[in-house]
């Protein structure tokens, strides 16, 4: 990631999924992590904003919590 934006934008999608992956009942980046086949540290830079994930991944954990995709990318700006 290289400009701030980026990073923001990164950061609000690792939001959505924490969001997510709590109102799903799974309280443990762990517990998901192991669900999809990441590591737990996969996870939790992912919720964390710190990389950009896969979209793969993205929606393998949008599955997970039982979410469209479109749903975790709600309200998210891209920069102009």
């Amino acid at each position: 990631m290289d400009s701030p934006e980026q990073r923001e934008m990164a950061r609000q999608v690792g939001a959505a999924l924490r969001a997510a992956r709590k109102r799903h009942g799974i309280y443990t980046q762990v517990t998901a992590s192991e669900a999809v086949g990441r590591s737990s540290e996969y996870v939790s830079r992912a919720e964390n904003g710190t990389f950009n994930m896969s979209v793969w991944a993205l929606l393998q954990l949008a599955h997970l919590y039982d979410v469209t995709p479109s749903a975790l990318l709600e309200g998210i700006q891209l920069p102009e």
